[in-house]
């Protein structure tokens, strides 16, 4: 199949992706909001003491997410949770450590209560199903650039196969969200991505990190009466990821996980970008947002398909 054909056909399956059920800002003016500087060293992350990672968060909703009553600390709504365990997307890269379940599952709830997103327990019954898929996203590589050491040739891009276009998309939509990954691969089509690209400084900074490898996390969360009826009713879904570069990931998953909290279930009109420290040794400070609970909010389930 030509790979122009390919582009098209990946574009079309995006814009019409019905697992997603989230909409973005398309034809509006993007604002940034929140975009932090990114602390410049010329010590390579895993050799610096105290290192910072760029982090980008994006919360998108459905239709139906939108008519919900906004969800605060007084006003707050109970979830089950469900958890995916590690996932390796792209190309696998031997030796990750996830980071330790009981740590990992405190820093989502903590993070999840910032916001007034609780545990059910017996006197709250869940409203909502979060299910958390998290883990690695790392690019596929052409025959003729193995490591991925060019990076995006934003003069004369050349179409890669479609594995890599469909790769690429994915990791798009993961940091700047639908809108932008089907903008992003519309350029390519077009052979625009250098003007695309250098239409903005924060839109170059989302395209450069579209070709690097990322830890992830991604929250979504369904309506709880129609998952009983094995119906999956989208209200929301919050990613987060990073450059995986000089990190670890049994560090950086709960740190991504703690950085977000201010952003599950709230919208963000365009990504968002902190710059945060990363913690090391697996130690992962949840300060005044520490839950203590009696209840376990995760179930044992398969993701959803």
């Amino acid at each position: 199949m030509n790979q122009m054909r390919v582009i098209a056909w990946i574009l079309c399956f995006i814009s019409s992706d019905i697992h997603a059920q989230v909409t973005g800002t398309a034809g509006s003016k993007q604002q940034y909001p929140v975009w932090e500087k990114s602390a410049f060293s010329f010590i390579p992350r895993s050799f610096q003491r105290d290192p910072k990672a760029d982090v980008v968060i994006l919360t998108e909703f459905s239709a139906l997410g939108r008519k919900l009553p906004k969800v605060t600390p007084s006003n707050p709504v109970y979830y089950v949770a469900g958890d995916s365990g590690m996932k390796e997307e792209g190309e696998v890269i031997a030796g990750e450590t996830p980071p330790k379940d009981a740590v990992l599952k405190k820093a989502m709830v903590s993070s999840l209560k910032t916001n007034g997103y609780l545990p059910y327990d017996a006197k709250h019954p869940p409203s909502l199903v979060i299910f958390f898929r998290w883990g690695s996203f790392n690019q596929k590589h052409s025959i003729d650039d193995p490591m991925g050491v060019n990076g995006p040739d934003l003069s004369n891009p050349t179409p890669p196969d479609p594995i890599e276009i469909m790769d690429l998309a994915e990791r798009a939509a993961l940091i700047g969200g639908q809108d932008f990954a089907l903008k992003l691969l519309k350029s390519i089509q077009h052979n625009t991505l250098d003007n695309f690209a250098n239409s903005d400084e924060h839109i170059r900074w989302l395209v450069d990190e579209c070709y690097t490898n990322r830890y992830f996390i991604i929250a979504s969360a369904y309506d709880y009466e129609n998952a009983l009826k094995k119906k999956k009713v989208l209200f929301w879904r919050t990613k987060i990821s990073t450059n995986s570069l000089g990190l670890t990931m049994d560090d950086s998953i709960p740190a991504l996980t703690i950085n977000a909290g201010p952003f599950f279930g709230r919208e963000t009109l365009s990504p968002v970008k902190l710059n945060r420290p990363v913690i090391k040794e697996g130690h992962v400070d949840i300060g005044s947002a520490t839950v203590i609970q009696d209840s376990d909010p995760f179930i044992k389930t398969a993701s959803p398909k």
